[in-house]
């Protein structure tokens, strides 16, 4: 690459970019190629990754060299192309206005809870709990195994300081809850009845590929049971923020008809934008 980056044979443009290719009005420059391909590559993995840029731009150069002037259509893709385009902009701005003042309150979500919580049942287990995963040949494993079954505030303290040295991964979730999934997913385990799983298991341990896998259940609430109040919260929030942003949206578009309408941009014939009903016409005298 770096034989690539410093030939000085190309042509420059007025940016002081090198081109590596061009057609027709289209230009390929260095700069373009070399951001697509990530750094820490072997040379040769990059010089064949910088080829494969470069031929896959220059096929579709030449191919749409050729297909424009063979589709028939090519008004209607103008069309489509204008369409997805201002989709692209609308979803944009009101992706930024959904972001705006539209995260629900903790009492809004409260007074939710409280009004559904017998509708909200799990249908899955949700857990608290630990999850470490670490080389089964850890001098330390003994300890890390006594730790993960005490769980206790000075178990985590060592867990966190002294034992994740050499630990693959770990998550600590027995302030909150997570689907069982989540967990499982994890452990490369097949647990084939979840809440049968839970209900008679607190701590769990499995090997595999040279791994050590714990897990220790602090709490869970099975499968059609009421969703605890603090899991219900995202799933609230969201769902509260989905509504906000509805109803501004709908705000946002009258209050602009309305404003267009006043400064005589906007006018309705048979279709009154401002109600989004039909006028009722006279009906021709006989």
């Amino acid at each position: 690459m770096t034989a690539v980056s410093s030939c000085g044979d190309g042509k420059k443009e007025e940016s002081g970019d090198t081109m590596v290719v061009a057609l027709g009005d289209s230009v390929l420059n260095l700069s373009e190629v070399l951001q697509q391909i990530p750094r820490g590559l072997e040379p040769a993995d990059s010089l064949a990754m910088f080829r494969a840029i470069v031929e896959t731009w220059l096929q579709r150069q030449v191919l749409m060299s050729v297909a424009v002037n063979n589709i028939p259509d090519m008004s209607e893709i103008d069309r489509m192309v204008d369409n997805y385009r201002t989709d692209l902009i609308l979803g944009r701005y009101l992706s930024i206005l959904g972001e705006r003042n539209n995260r629900p309150d903790n009492r809004q979500v409260e007074q939710y809870y409280r009004a559904n919580a017998d509708s909200m049942i799990l249908e899955e287990p949700v857990v608290k709990g630990i999850f470490l995963k670490v080389n089964e040949k850890d001098p330390n494993i003994d300890k890390l195994r006594q730790w993960m079954r005490e769980a206790d505030e000075e178990a985590v303290d060592n867990l966190e300081v002294t034992g994740l040295r050499e630990a693959t991964q770990y998550e600590y979730f027995q302030d909150r809850w997570h689907a069982w999934h989540e967990v499982a997913d994890l452990v490369p385990y097949r647990f084939f009845d979840a809440d049968a799983f839970l209900q008679s298991t607190k701590d769990f341990e499995t090997s595999y590929g040279g791994s050590v896998y714990i897990i220790h259940i602090a709490e869970y609430v099975g499968t059609g049971e009421k969703m605890p109040a603090d899991y219900a919260k995202a799933n609230i929030e969201e769902m509260i923020r989905r509504s906000n942003v509805a109803a501004g949206r709908r705000k946002l578009i009258t209050d602009i008809y309305r404003r267009e309408v006043d400064e005589g941009r906007l006018r309705g014939g048979l279709y009154d934008p401002e109600t989004g009903k039909l006028r009722q016409t006279d009906k021709k005298k006989e």
